[in-house]
Formats: structure tokens, sequence, C-alpha cells
């Protein structure tokens, strides 16, 4: 009798896993997709027929060639100082954003990181070109939308 409520509660719970990384997979229970849509990142790039993957902390975004686009990577507010504070020479304040905000580009690749509130989060763009704006307009941009939503 004890084996047969091991062997239940363990299918329970396996049954519980693979349902709830379905549903994110699906993006029905998203944890953050809330805070950044498939339609921002259309609006912000400027492109349609964009992806969403959600993995663990992260959503990534894609065209439809299936290149990333973007990621938004959720921590607690204390990742700002773990990543800016011990890079600081390669970062630069940006204001408006949140309650702190920093972007850097000679850091690969293309990173915008601030804190809002309970929130750390790191944006990043693949690498175009060491001299295109678009790529700090663009992740300014996707983070004035995620810092309007928190």
């Amino acid at each position: 009798m004890k084996r047969f409520l091991i062997l239940i509660i363990a299918v329970t719970t396996l049954s519980l896993a693979i349902f709830a990384s379905a549903s994110l997979a699906a993006g029905s229970n998203s944890l953050y997709g809330k805070y950044l849509t498939v339609a921002d990142v259309e609006k912000a790039a400027g492109i349609k027929g964009v992806i969403r993957k959600e993995v663990a902390l992260t959503l990534e975004f894609y065209n439809a060639k299936n290149e990333k686009i973007v990621e938004a990577r959720f921590y607690g507010p204390e990742f700002y100082q773990e990543e800016v504070g011990k890079n600081q020479k390669y970062y630069t304040t940006v204001a408006g954003i949140g309650e702190r905000a920093a972007y850097t580009l000679s850091d690969m690749p293309y990173r915008l990181t601030f804190v809002k509130g309970k929130f750390g989060i790191m944006l990043q763009t693949p690498i175009t070109s060491a001299k295109d704006p678009k790529n700090k307009e663009f992740l300014i941009a996707i983070g004035k939308v995620i810092a309007g939503r928190l």
C-alpha cells in the first residue's frame, strides 16, 4: 500500500510538471509574458512574424527565420548591481527606464540592464554592427515597455 501511494504521488507530480511545462511553452500560463508580448517586439523591431519562447526566467523572441531578435531575462533587483556594478567600465547610464538603467555595446551582446521594484531585468540583442544605433534604441524601447508594466 505504501509503495502504491508513493507511485501515485510520483505519477501525479510528474504529470503536473509536464502539464506546467507544456502550458508555459504554449504561453498560456506564462510567468513573464504579460510584461513583453510578440506585438511589442514586432512594433519595436518593425517586423511581423515574431515568435516567442519562454525558457525558465527568460523570454526569447525570434524572427520568421528563427534568428533571435531579443531576450529578456528576469531576476531579482540585486542582479543590477551584480551585472552593472562589476562591469561599470562597459556600461553607460540610461535615464527614463525603471529606477536605474544602464546600456553596454562594448560588452557583447548588446545589453540594457535595469531595475524596477522587485525585478532586475537584462535585455540582450545579437550583434549586427558595433556602430548600429538601432540596437540601443530597440533595447530602450523594449525596456520602457517592460518597466511600464512592472
